[in-house]
């Protein structure tokens, strides 16, 4: 759920497409990301124990950012699954959100 009230956020602020345009995911869907079409800065948020969204995602799209020289920041958790869990993560998680989107937005 806070996964979507982001991404919302993210195509309706800040500029990434729009409500009407294609879904986030098919733009960075990372089994077949070649060429990342994002021009706003990502935050990379994975537990490396998820497994709905294995965290070999997260890395092929941070290395496809990488290739493409797009600008992201990158949040990792050891033990967390598919969300945060722990209650250190999660604020430490929350915390790391507000200060990405109070860096880039306006």
């Amino acid at each position: 759920m806070r996964t979507r009230i982001i991404v919302s956020f993210l195509i309706v602020c800040a500029g990434i497409g729009s409500a009407h345009a294609a879904p986030i995911e098919e733009l960075i869907a990372p089994p077949r990301v070649t060429d990342i079409k994002l021009n706003a800065p990502v935050f990379i948020a994975h537990g490396k124990s998820d497994r709905r969204a294995p965290y070999k995602h997260a890395t092929r799209l941070k290395k496809a950012l990488d290739r493409n020289h797009k600008p992201y920041e990158w949040f990792v958790k050891r033990g967390e699954s598919h969300g945060f869990y722990d209650t250190e993560n999660e604020l430490e998680y929350l915390e790391s959100v507000l200060a990405f989107l109070k860096k880039h937005t306006r």
